[in-house]
């Protein structure tokens, strides 16, 4: 369980990373 936790943390934090890129190239 603690593992699938850390797995779900990771990838919501490198999935808003990348939503913050995507925005960021539609901005610019």
């Amino acid at each position: 369980v603690l593992v699938v936790g850390i797995f779900i943390w990771v990838f919501d934090a490198v999935g808003g990373v990348v939503v913050n890129g995507i925005i960021t190239l539609v901005k610019g």
